[in-house]
C-alpha cells in the first residue's frame, strides 16, 4: 500500500511510466456555472417544444440525466433533425458557461498541489473536464500555449497526429467527453458516449488508445468520485460504460496481486469513502484508494513552476523576476532609440494599440502568466509602483513593442531583450540566430520562396529517410519557437466539407465512422505559412529552387509507384494542386515536368483555373522536346504523357469537345507509328507500351463519359468505346504472347471499364422494341462480375490500388442500385454497403472527388436529405474545378 509522498516521487521520477486522469473535481468553478445553465434550460423549456418537454420530464422522474441531456442537447452527430437550431443553440450556452478561461485565476485556485504536479507532468493527462481549467494551468505552469496538444474523440478518430505524440511520451492532453471551445464536439448524452465508447467493441481509435494506456500505465486518478453516485439529474456520468469495462477487461486479464496494475484514486480526509466502496473499486477496476490531505499535499511536491520565484523560460532555464526589473528599466528611448515627439497613449489606448499589431496569438489564448509580464513588465500599464511613470509610451513605440512580440514564442523573452539591451532590433537578430539551426533556416527559405501556404506534407518529399523527415519536424518547432513565425493554417472550407460529409453519410445509415481508420484527415491539410517578415534571413533564392526540384522528383517516384507516403501525398495534391503547378513553371527548367504533369492529372480530378493557358503550357513543351530530345524514345515518352494530359483537360473543362480530343489521340497515335515504322514493334519498348495502353484506355474513358452526357446515351461514343477498350484488350493479350508478363494491373481497369460499357448498353434504346428486362438484368450482372474480377485484383494489391478499389466499390454501387431499381425491390440496402466501403477508403485518402462522387449516388437514391447531398456534392466539385460533374449534379436536381 503506497502513500502519497511515494507515488509523488515516483511521478515525478518516472512521469513517462503514468497517466493522470483528472475528474471534474479538479475544474476550478465552471462546472457549477455550466450546471446552472442546464437547469436554467429545463425551466425555459415551453409549451411549443412539446415532445422534448415531454421527454424531458419523463427523464427526470425516472432520475435519468443522460435522457435529460439527450433530449436538450440531441446527439453529437445527429444535427439535421428539425430541432436542430434549438439543440446548437442550446450547446453553446452550456459550453459558453464552461469556457470562462478569463474567469480562471491560477493564482487563486484552492488546489495549488494539482498545480505543482501538473506543472512538473510531462506525460499523457486523461479527462472528464470539458471546460478549460487544466489548459489554465498547464499553460500557466509553461508559460506557452498547450492547444497542440490537446485532443477530443473526434480529432483522435480524424487524424493521426496523435500517434507521434503517444509514442514518443510527450505531455499530450485528451480530453475524454470534448471541449467547450468546440461545442458540436461535446459528448452531453449517453448516446454521444455509446459512439466513441461502445462498452461491447473497441473498434474505435479512442476505445484503443485508452486499452493501451489502462494495459501499459500507471494510473493516477485525481478529482474523480468513483466509490459513489452523485444523485440528481444536472451532473455528467464520471466514466462513460466503454472506459469503465475497459478498467473490468483490463482487472480480469490480470494475474496474481491485482494491484500491481498500479492504479491508485487520490481521496480528500474529508471525503473518504467507506471501507467497502474501497474494497469494490480494488476489486472490480484494481484501483487502490489514497488518503491525502490537500493542506499538506503542497509539501510532497517540490519545485514549483507556478508563482513568482520560477518562471521557465524558451530554453528550459530560470529567471527571476523584479530584480534586473527595477535596475534595467526599459524606457522611451530603449525602446525607439530616440524620444519620440508625438503624444503620449493612455493606459487603454496602449493597450488597444498593442492587441492591434500583435497577431501571433488570439488574446484569449494567452496564459495569466504571461498576460501579468506583458501588463506590469512590458507595457507598463498595470498602474503599480513608481517605475511605470517613466515608461509612457507612444503610438509608435507600442506598435514596435507589438511586432517584436510576434517574433517571440513568449512575452517573458522580450521582457528579457528590453531588460538586457537597449537596441532591441540587433538583440531579437542575435537571440534568433542563436535559436535556429541550419535545418531551420532551409525551411525558411523554402516557405519565403514557396509563398503564402507551404504544405508541410512537402517534408516528406524534402527527407531521405525517417531520421532526416524527424529534423524537418523539428525545424518547424523550431521555427515556431524562434519568432521566425510559422503558423499552422486549418483550411477549414476542407475540413468543413468533409466534416459535413460525414454527417449526411451517417444520416444516410451507412455509419462510415464505425471502423477504424475511416476518417483521416491528417497534418497534411494543415500546411504552414509564412509569417513575420521583419527579419530577412534568406540569403539564396536558388537553394529553394534546387530543393523543389529534388522534392517534385520524389513527388514523381511516389506517384508513379503508389510508394510510402502516396496516402499523405494525394490528400495534399487536391489542396495544393494550383500552387504546385504555379511552383513548377517557376523553376524555368525541370526536365520531369511532363511526368510529373501527367501522373497529377491523372491522380486527382482537380482541374487547372485556367485551362487556356495550361494547355498553351503543355503545347510549348511539346515544341521544347521535339527541339532539344535526343533520346528518341524519351521524347516519344514525354509526348505521350504531353498527349493524355491535354485530352484530360480538355475532356473535364471544356465540356468534352470530342474532335479536339480526337485529333490529340490520332497525333500520340501517329507518334507511336512513326517510332514503330523506325524501330520495329517487337522492340517497342515497355515504357512506350504502357504509354500506349494507358492512351487507349484514356480515350475509352472519355468516350464513355461523353456518351453519357445530358442524360442521354450515344449509340456512335459507345461503339468508340467498345473499340478502344478492344484495342487495348488486344495489344496486352498480343505483348503477352510474344514477351510474357501478365499485365494483370491494366486488365482490372478494362474490367471496370468493361463494366461501365455494360451500364450504358442497358441505357441504349431498343430497335425491335422487345421487352428489356431480362436484357437489362443480364447486363447488370455482367457489370457486376466485371467490377468483382477488378476488385479482387485490387484487394490482393492494396498498398498500391486503394483509391482504384474505392472507385470500384462505388462502380458496384452504382450497378447494384440499378438493380433494385430494376427489380423494384426497396427493401434491399446492399448497394449502400459498397458506397460505404468506397467512402471510407475516399475518406483515409482525404479525396474530395470521390467523397463528392458518394453524395451524388446517395443524392440520387436517397429521397430523404436528397437536396442536402447534392448542394454538398456540388460544393465539393466546384472548389476543386470539375464543371462536368457540377452541370450533372444540377441538372439532376432541376429534373
Amino acid at each position: 500500500m503506497k502513500n502519497i509522498e511515494e507515488i509523488v516521487q515516483d511521478i515525478r521520477k518516472n512521469s513517462d511510466d503514468w497517466v493522470l486522469f483528472l475528474g471534474t473535481g479538479v475544474s476550478f468553478d465552471n462546472m457549477k456555472a455550466a450546471d446552472e445553465e442546464f437547469i436554467e434550460q429545463l425551466k425555459q423549456l415551453k409549451d411549443k417544444d412539446g415532445d422534448i418537454k415531454e421527454k424531458v420530464c419523463q427523464a427526470i422522474q425516472e432520475n435519468d440525466h443522460n435522457a435529460v441531456r439527450e433530449a436538450l442537447y440531441g446527439n453529437v452527430w445527429n444535427f439535421l433533425q428539425t430541432e436542430e437550431d434549438e439543440q446548437k443553440k442550446r450547446r453553446q450556452e452550456y459550453a459558453d458557461k464552461l469556457a470562462a478561461r478569463k474567469d480562471i485565476n491560477i493564482e487563486e485556485y484552492s488546489k495549488k498541489a494539482i498545480c505543482k504536479l501538473l506543472g512538473q507532468f510531462s506525460g499523457t493527462i486523461l479527462t472528464t473536464c470539458q471546460d478549460e481549467t487544466i489548459e489554465a494551468i498547464l499553460e500557466n505552469a509553461r508559460c506557452s500555449t498547450f492547444e497542440d496538444k490537446i485532443y477530443t474523440p473526434y480529432s483522435l478518430t480524424t487524424s493521426s497526429r496523435w500517434k507521434k505524440q503517444l509514442d514518443n511520451n510527450e505531455c499530450m492532453l485528451i480530453k475524454l467527453y470534448g471541449t467547450c471551445t468546440e461545442s458540436s464536439g461535446l459528448l452531453l448524452s449517453g448516446k454521444d458516449m455509446d459512439m466513441y465508447y461502445p462498452w461491447k467493441e473497441d473498434s474505435l481509435p479512442v476505445m484503443k488508445i485508452i486499452e493501451s494506456l489502462f494495459g501499459s500505465k500507471k494510473l493516477l486518478f485525481i478529482g474523480m468520485d468513483l466509490a459513489k453516485k452523485k444523485p440528481g439529474v444536472n451532473r455528467n456520468p464520471a466514466l462513460a460504460p466503454g472506459i469503465t469495462s475497459l478498467l473490468k477487461k483490463n482487472v480480469s486479464k490480470g494475474t496474481g496481486d491485482k494491484t500491481k496494475l498500479h492504479r491508485y484514486v487520490l481521496v480528500e480526509e474529508t471525503e473518504e469513502g467507506s471501507p467497502k466502496s474501497q474494497r469494490k473499486l480494488r476489486e472490480k477496476l484494481g484501483i487502490e484508494t489514497i488518503v491525502y490531505n490537500p493542506e499538506t499535499m503542497e509539501a510532497h511536491i517540490p519545485g514549483c513552476t507556478v508563482g513568482q520565484e520560477g518562471i521557465r523560460d524558451s530554453a528550459g532555464g530560470d529567471h527571476a523576476e523584479g530584480v534586473k526589473a527595477e535596475q534595467k528599466a526599459t524606457t522611451k528611448e530603449g525602446l525607439s532609440g530616440k524620444a519620440s515627439k508625438d503624444e503620449a497613449l493612455a493606459k487603454d489606448a496602449v493597450e488597444q494599440v498593442f492587441w492591434e499589431y500583435y497577431n501571433r496569438r488570439p488574446r484569449h489564448r494567452i496564459s495569466k502568466r504571461e498576460m501579468h509580464i506583458l501588463e506590469s513588465h512590458i507595457l507598463k500599464v498595470d498602474g503599480q509602483g513608481s517605475q511605470e511613470k517613466s515608461a509612457v509610451y507612444n503610438r509608435d513605440e507600442v506598435i514596435r513593442i507589438a511586432l517584436a512580440a510576434n517574433r517571440f514564442a513568449e512575452f517573458i523573452d522580450l521582457w528579457k531583450v528590453m531588460l538586457l539591451d537597449k537596441e532591441i532590433d540587433k538583440t531579437i537578430s542575435n537571440i534568433l540566430n542563436q535559436r535556429i539551426d541550419s535545418t531551420s533556416r532551409q525551411l525558411h527559405r523554402l516557405i519565403r520562396f514557396y509563398g503564402d501556404g507551404f504544405p508541410v506534407g512537402f517534408l516528406r518529399l524534402a527527407a531521405s529517410d525517417e531520421t532526416d523527415l524527424d529534423m524537418w519536424k523539428k525545424a518547424v518547432i523550431r521555427l515556431d519557437n524562434s519568432g521566425a513565425y510559422v503558423v499552422s493554417c486549418n483550411r477549414k472550407e476542407v475540413y468543413g466539407r468533409t466534416a459535413y460529409a460525414d454527417a449526411l453519410v451517417r444520416k444516410a445509415g451507412i455509419s462510415a465512422g464505425s471502423e477504424e481508420g475511416c476518417q483521416k484527415v491528417d497534418s497534411y491539410l494543415y500546411p504552414a505559412a509564412g509569417g513575420m517578415d521583419i527579419i530577412d534571413i534568406v540569403e539564396d533564392a536558388v537553394y529553394p529552387k534546387k530543393t523543389f526540384g529534388s522534392m517534385f522528383d520524389r513527388m514523381v517516384e511516389i506517384l508513379r509507384d503508389k510508394c510510402d507516403g502516396y496516402a499523405a501525398l494525394h490528400a495534399l495534391l487536391e489542396t495544393e494542386f494550383h500552387i504546385i503547378l504555379e511552383k513548377i513553371k517557376e523553376l524555368e527548367t525541370y526536365e520531369k515536368e511532363p511526368e510529373l504533369l501527367y501522373y497529377l492529372l491523372r491522380e486527382c480530378q482537380v482541374q487547372p483555373r485556367d485551362p487556356q493557358g495550361f494547355i498553351g503550357r503543355i503545347e510549348e513543351l511539346r515544341k521544347q522536346i521535339d527541339e532539344k530530345e535526343r533520346d528518341e524514345k524519351e521524347a516519344l515518352c514525354k509526348n505521350l504523357m504531353l498527349y493524355q494530359v491535354q485530352m484530360i483537360v480538355e475532356s473535364r473543362c471544356n465540356g468534352c469537345e470530342m474532335e479536339n480530343i480526337s485529333k490529340l489521340y490520332e497525333k500520340a497515335k501517329d507518334k507511336i507509328a512513326f517510332y514503330t515504322k523506325k524501330h520495329g514493334d517487337n522492340l517497342l519498348d515497355e515504357s512506350i507500351f504502357i504509354l500506349k495502353v494507358q492512351l487507349n484506355l484514356l480515350a475509352a474513358r472519355i468516350y464513355g463519359l461523353s456518351a453519357a452526357m445530358d442524360g442521354k446515351i450515344s449509340a456512335e461514343m459507345v461503339k468508340k468505346m467498345e473499340s478502344f477498350l478492344e484495342m487495348a484488350d488486344t495489344s496486352i493479350k498480343e505483348r503477352t504472347d510474344r514477351m510474357g508478363g501478365r499485365y494483370s494491373f491494366f486488365k482490372a481497369g478494362i474490367q471496370c471499364l468493361y463494366g461501365d460499357y455494360q451500364l450504358m448498353q442497358c441505357r441504349l434504346p431498343r430497335e425491335n422494341g422487345e421487352d428489356t428486362q431480362n436484357t437489362k438484368m443480364a447486363a447488370y450482372q455482367d457489370a457486376v462480375e466485371k467490377y468483382n474480377d477488378a476488385l479482387r485484383f485490387y484487394q490482393k494489391y492494396k498498398a498500391h490500388y486503394k483509391l482504384q478499389e474505392a472507385d470500384a466499390w462505388l462502380r458496384l454501387a452504382n450497378v447494384k442500385h440499378l438493380m433494385d431499381v430494376q427489380n423494384n425491390d426497396k427493401e434491399n440496402k446492399e448497394y449502400l454497403e459498397c458506397l460505404n466501403k468506397a467512402y471510407r477508403i475516399y475518406r483515409d485518402y482525404n479525396c474530395l472527388h470521390g467523397i463528392a462522387d458518394v453524395l451524388k449516388i446517395l443524392g440520387r437514391t436517397q429521397d430523404s436529405y436528397r437536396e442536402q447531398f447534392n448542394r454538398a456534392a456540388e460544393t465539393i466539385y466546384r472548389e476543386l474545378g470539375d464543371e462536368q460533374a457540377v452541370r450533372d449534379v444540377t441538372d439532376k436536381v432541376k429534373r
